[in-house]
């Protein structure tokens, strides 16, 4: 009898430090399940709190935009690529996170039951002790004849008791592996979602440079077109002003010449002779009037290239508004990068040797 209660004890025994090594993995794989959930939650907030917003104030910045500048530029795609890809990760983050989480519920119903399973095997091991201890002299003892049918009220077969308790540990096993698994991808997953927000936010700052070059330059030459029409209006101003001089330089000759002409009129008529007087009076007369008539035409042109060249200057300056306020908007989207780019997620050296 003895030796039957030492063989059962050790067989409890064994499977004890069975269960407790099973039970150690458990407990393990659920302080690393822990340790990604909160990896998960962290990471979740920070794009939630940074990459996000950046991304989203970017575009609605972008939106003050006005006249030829608002257009789909290659920064506009980019920020569009930017916020898909911000979308895709924290979708998969939060599914990663409530997959996570559901894995945490099973190992602890796994440690459960195997705590459960210890915890019979020990007091199961307890009494077969006490029940080893007890010798003819015990003070315990008593007559229980009603007992030897009736205990135990369901009884196991030892290859049924065994069976049980490796099936646990199976099962915790198989959940232990299935975990560590799915948390070696989160790591993979947390560690791709942050290579990929990186190598997009660089993609975002190149386009956005090379905007801005583009609107510098642009705005350097209309900045150079303004003094050239301004040189170009001044000098159409100062040739109005000279064709003007010219015309009223004109008039008096014309007026004293028509005069000479109309005066010579009153002559007898028989002294009405187209004498050379009168030629050179005509003649003279023509060509002062042709030279009004040139003069006239050249001050309409003169007027016509004036005002065009006006509306050119109010459009340059026009343009030159636009770029000035494109420029000041990259300037505030490429500030608040900046900014923003000095903020990470969490990437301690826990994390990273969880798996």
């Amino acid at each position: 009898m003895q030796k039957s209660l030492d063989r059962r004890i050790d067989e409890i025994h064994f499977m004890e430090r069975k269960l407790d090594a099973c039970r150690s993995e458990v407990r393990s794989e659920m302080d690393r399940t822990v340790a990604t959930i909160e990896k998960l939650n962290a990471y979740i907030q920070y794009v939630h709190s940074c990459p996000q917003p950046t991304c989203a104030d970017n575009l609605k910045l972008r939106e003050g935009r006005t006249n030829i500048d608002r257009v789909k530029d290659v920064v506009e795609v980019e920020l569009r690529n930017e916020m898909s890809l911000l979308d895709r990760v924290m979708k998969e983050l939060t599914a990663g996170l409530s997959s996570e989480k559901k894995t945490l519920g099973q190992l602890k119903k796994c440690e459960q039951g195997l705590t459960e399973d210890f915890d019979n095997k020990d007091v199961a091991s307890d009494v077969d002790v006490g029940t080893r201890g007890l010798h003819k002299q015990s003070e315990t003892l008593r007559n229980f004849r009603d007992t030897v049918t009736l205990s135990p009220e369901r009884p196991l077969m030892p290859t049924t008791w065994s069976s049980n308790t490796e099936a646990n540990i199976k099962m915790a096993n198989n959940v232990v592996g299935e975990a560590g698994a799915f948390g070696k991808s989160m790591c993979k997953l947390l560690d791709n979602s942050w290579k990929s927000i990186q190598a997009q936010w660089a993609t975002v700052d190149n386009a956005f440079a090379l905007r801005h070059t583009q609107l510098e330059d642009a705005r350097l030459r209309d900045e150079i077109q303004i003094e050239s029409t301004k040189q170009e209006i001044k000098a159409e101003r100062n040739n109005i002003n000279m064709l003007e001089d010219n015309l009223y330089a004109k008039e008096k000759p014309l007026e004293l010449t028509t005069t000479r002409l109309s005066t010579r009129t009153t002559r007898p008529v028989e002294e009405q002779t187209l004498d050379r007087a009168h030629l050179k009076l005509v003649a003279e007369a023509n060509h002062l009037d042709h030279s009004k008539t040139m003069l006239n035409e050249q001050l309409k042109r003169a007027k016509v290239s004036l005002d065009q060249l006006i509306r050119t200057y109010d459009e340059l300056m026009f343009d030159l508004d636009t770029k000035n306020n494109s420029l000041r908007i990259e300037d505030e989207c490429i500030a608040l990068r900046a900014d923003n780019k000095k903020i990470t997620p969490p990437r301690d050296t826990t994390f990273y040797v969880l798996y």
